[in-house]
């Protein structure tokens, strides 16, 4: 059996099921393309790899911060980010700064967590 990795302790595989189902909540990587929305595949990774470490691994945000290295702020934005309107807010008019991109972004990631925790409960 191969040994652990540091990715792998974090959750790697749950990470990128979720970017994954993200990318399929937005329509697929199609309409990413088509839309001329690839640049928004940095904030759903972020946001994922953000979900996971606090759903599964139950990291506080502090350590999710210093983990990702990304501010404490964006971590709240993630993490209190609206599923209701996330969909809409990306396909209809994208955000252009930072933060609310990372927000609508968390939105979309806590979203498809909900639909893969529906499919695939522990």
């Amino acid at each position: 059996m191969a040994g652990r990795t540091q990715q792998d302790g974090n959750g790697e595989d749950q990470v990128m099921a979720l970017f994954l189902k993200a990318i399929e909540t937005v329509g697929g990587s199609g309409s990413l393309v088509s839309g001329r929305r690839m640049d928004w595949l940095p904030d759903l990774m972020q946001a994922s790899y953000i979900i996971v470490l606090q759903e599964e691994r139950h990291h506080s945000p502090e350590t999710i911060a210093d983990e990702v290295g990304v501010t404490m702020e964006t971590i709240e934005s993630v993490l209190s980010a609206p599923t209701e309107s996330a969909i809409e807010r990306l396909k209809n008019e994208p955000p252009d700064e930072q933060a609310e991109r990372e927000y609508v972004a968390g939105g979309v990631a806590r979203l498809a967590w909900q639909d893969l925790q529906a499919h695939h409960p522990h």
